[in-house]
C-alpha cells in the first residue's frame, strides 16, 4: 500500500509518503534504485522508518531476479536469442520523461550490474531534449536481462518505462512543412552579459517556495558568484518569476545560456535578461 502525509487546508502533501512493499527484498532495491534520483527536479531521499531500522538488524538478501535466458537445442521466442553479443548487453529504455538527465539513468540501472555506457536518443525534429529514449549498455548479458524483467513498467515521473532488448532504429527526420511549423519554438539568442538574469516557468503559478530558491541559487552558482535570490509571482495568476543577481555579468550570460529552454520538472525553462535599476527598485513585473 501507498500513504501519502497530507495537511492544510485544501489538503496538500507534505513531501514524503510510505509505501509498503509485500516483501523485504523488493523495499531493499527500491531504496537502491531512487536514493537520490531526481523527481520533477528535486532530489529524492529514499529509507526505512525508524522502527522498521530497529527490527532489521541486518538487511536481508535481495533475491536474485529469474532470467529469461535461452535454453540449449531449441527455438526461444526470446528476442535476445536472435541479437549478438553486444545488442544482448544493450536494453532500450522509452518513455523517459524530458527533464530526466542522463545521469539520472545511470544511477537507476547500475543497480543491477556494471553499465558500461548510457547513449541519448537525439529528437528528430530537435524540438525536444530528447526523444524519450535511453539505450543502456550493461557490462554482462545477465544483467541486461535482469534490469530488462525488473524495470518492464517502471514509473519514472509517473509515465510508465517501456523496454526492449537491443538497440532501437533509427528514426527518419521530419518532413520540411513540419520541421517549419515547429521553428517558432525556437528560443531567442540571450545577450552575452547578464547582470539580473529573469527565469519563469520553472513551477506551477502559486508553487514557489524555499528549496525553489535555493535549488535555483545552486544551479546558478556553478557559472560564478551569485549576489542575490528574488522569487515574485505575477498578478492574480501568481505565475512565479525567479530574478538572479550576479557578481559578474559574464556569469549571468554564461547562466542564461545554459538555463534558457532546459528542461525543469516537465517545465521548459525561459530566461531573459532583467533590467538592472527596474530590480534595485523593486518593479518585478515588466
Amino acid at each position: 500500500g501507498i500513504d501519502m502525509r497530507k495537511g492544510a487546508t485544501p489538503p496538500v502533501t507534505k513531501g514524503f509518503a510510505f509505501v509498503e512493499y509485500a516483501q523485504q527484498g523488493s523495499a531493499d532495491k527500491a531504496i537502491q534504485v531512487l536514493q537520490d534520483f531526481f523527481l520533477n527536479g528535486r532530489r529524492m531521499r529514499v529509507g526505512q522508518p525508524t522502527a522498521q531500522k530497529r527490527q532489521t538488524a541486518s538487511p536481508g538478501v535481495i533475491p536474485q531476479m529469474a532470467q529469461t535466458m535461452p535454453s540449449g537445442g531449441g527455438v526461444s521466442s526470446d528476442p535476445a536469442a536472435v541479437m549478438s553479443a553486444a545488442e544482448r548487453r544493450r536494453i532500450a529504455v522509452s518513455n523517459i520523461p524530458q527533464d530526466t538527465q542522463q545521469a539520472s539513468i545511470q544511477t537507476i540501472f547500475q543497480t543491477f550490474g556494471m553499465i558500461t555506457r548510457v547513449d541519448v536518443i537525439p529528437d528528430a525534429s530537435a524540438t525536444l531534449v530528447h526523444s524519450g529514449t535511453f539505450v543502456v549498455e550493461f557490462a554482462s548479458e545477465a544483467s541486461a536481462a535482469q534490469a530488462f524483467q525488473a524495470m518492464q513498467g517502471f514509473k519514472l515521473g509517473g509515465i510508465s518505462l517501456s523496454l526492449y532488448r537491443g538497440t532501437p532504429p533509427p528514426r527518419s527526420a521530419p518532413p520540411a512543412a513540419a520541421a517549419a511549423a515547429a521553428a517558432p519554438l525556437a528560443l531567442a539568442c540571450l545577450p552575452a552579459n547578464i547582470k539580473v538574469l529573469m527565469l519563469e516557468n520553472l513551477v506551477g503559478p502559486g508553487e514557489a517556495d524555499e528549496d525553489l530558491a535555493e535549488e535555483v541559487k545552486e544551479e546558478c552558482a556553478r557559472f560564478g558568484k551569485v549576489l542575490k535570490i528574488k522569487m515574485h509571482e505575477v498578478g492574480k495568476e501568481k505565475n512565479v518569476r525567479v530574478f538572479v543577481k550576479f557578481s559578474e555579468e559574464s556569469a549571468g550570460g554564461k547562466a542564461g545560456a545554459a538555463l534558457n529552454g532546459r528542461w525543469f520538472g516537465k517545465r521548459k525553462v525561459r530566461a531573459t535578461s532583467y533590467d538592472v535599476d527596474a530590480f534595485r527598485a523593486g518593479e518585478l513585473e515588466q
